[in-house]
């Protein structure tokens, strides 16, 4: 099994590069929900595979993905940003 380092290395890009294809192929209706959807697995992956605890099967989301939505910025924007 790969560290989760590792593997947050691989999906988060991945899940960026899905809510920006979604977004422009005009699917994306609600970036929020799409990085619930994103946290609800990566939690649950975090529960299962790396054995995290309920309190702690946050520490594998980026914050971004929470703080975004509530703030009314998009991680989109953020990402374009930071490039």
């Amino acid at each position: 099994m790969i560290s989760k380092n590792e593997f947050l290395k691989i999906v988060i890009p991945k899940a960026l590069t899905l809510l920006e294809e979604r977004k422009n192929s005009g699917a994306l209706e609600s970036e929020a929900d799409f990085l619930a959807g994103a946290m609800f697995v990566l939690t649950i992956v975090n529960m299962e595979f790396y054995e995290a605890t309920y309190n702690k099967s946050m520490d594998i989301v980026p914050p971004m993905w929470v703080l975004g939505p509530m703030s009314g910025r998009s991680v989109l924007e953020e990402a374009k940003d930071e490039s």
